[in-house]
């Protein structure tokens, strides 16, 4: 494969996994890319054992089938420096959510199948040197707020705008999170104003799941 080819491929992996519930058209112009060459890149992922179909419920695009590896003897020391590695990927990806998430999952996964105490010591490193240093958040807002786009689930946002003096809660349904100007925002239609709003992710100090899910 061409490299090029090879980039897009990974990129539209990478903006489905990180983006769920988008539509033929969103992936197609985030990917920027026609139809016919997304089904072909498509078919191309299928042959490598990932299957992405087209969900006529959800209106998206779904991973239905992935590939999961086992990664032995991998040791401490590696998985410190693939840590430090992630940090610097997120500090520098700031145009990039899509690459800079899934990098941040893909160590998230390593570290859960840790001993519990390593896993404690790891996790919280990962929360002060990548989430808080390159997201700008709490780790357990970052992952609140991605698990929220991935169920398609209305949540709570407490957050103080920069335009508001008082602290305010929200009704929210999460559309999607990017990077913009070194910041980290969210889109999010918010029931009460019936209008699209977007809040800066570093002022929001609390995520509420609720047992709603957002209309389609």
């Amino acid at each position: 494969m061409q490299s090029n080819r090879l980039v897009r491929l990974v990129e539209t992996v990478l903006k489905i996994k990180a983006q769920p519930h988008q539509t033929r058209q969103q992936c197609l112009a985030s990917l920027s890319i026609g139809k016919s060459q997304f089904y072909h890149d498509l078919q191309s992922l299928s042959e490598l054992g990932l299957s992405i179909k087209y969900s006529n419920h959800e209106k998206a695009f779904l991973i239905k089938k992935e590939p999961a590896f086992t990664i032995p003897d991998l040791a401490l020391g590696d998985i410190v420096a693939l840590m430090l590695s992630v940090r610097q990927q997120v500090l520098t990806a700031r145009n990039d959510f899509a690459l800079a998430y899934t990098s941040y999952a893909a160590l998230c996964h390593i570290i859960d199948a840790l001993p519990s105490k390593t896993r404690k010591e790891l996790t919280n490193m990962v929360d002060k040197l990548i989430v808080r240093d390159g997201f700008g958040c709490h780790k357990d807002i970052l992952d609140k707020l991605q698990e929220a786009l991935q169920d398609r689930n209305r949540i709570l946002i407490d957050c103080q705008k920069e335009s508001e003096k008082l602290l305010r809660r929200y009704t929210a349904d999460p559309e999607r999170l990017y990077f913009k100007q070194g910041s980290l925002f969210l889109d999010a239609f918010t029931p009460e104003s019936k209008k699209m709003e977007t809040f800066r992710v570093p002022l929001i100090e609390q995520v509420i799941k609720t047992p709603f899910f957002i209309p389609r």
